[in-house]
């Protein structure tokens, strides 16, 4: 298992929930398992989301990568979470061991 993850400084929450629904659906239409989204409770990061987005393996997730970049819903909701002033703060990159 290959876990892509992302944390975002939620500006605008409204704009941030309707963006990662449109994300949700176009991952797992280029092959993700599933993608989840958090709210972080505690420590330095309270407040912020995190995305937590599952491929069977780094491959999987290169080819999606690949396609979603390419999609116009990856450039739609990129152009509104600037806009709304949702912000990537990191990414990470897990592999089952």
């Amino acid at each position: 298992m290959f876990v892509a993850t992302y944390r975002y400084l939620i500006g605008d929450q409204a704009a941030a929930t309707k963006s990662s629904d449109l994300a949700i659906k176009t991952w797992v239409a280029n092959g993700a398992t599933s993608m989840s989204r958090y709210v972080t409770l505690s420590g330095l990061n309270t407040g912020q989301w995190m995305f937590a987005i599952r491929f069977e393996s780094a491959e999987t997730w290169a080819k999606a990568m690949t396609a979603v970049r390419a999609s116009p819903e990856f450039k739609q909701w990129t152009a509104e979470n600037k806009a709304a002033g949702n912000v990537l703060q990191e990414a990470m990159f897990l592999q089952e061991v």
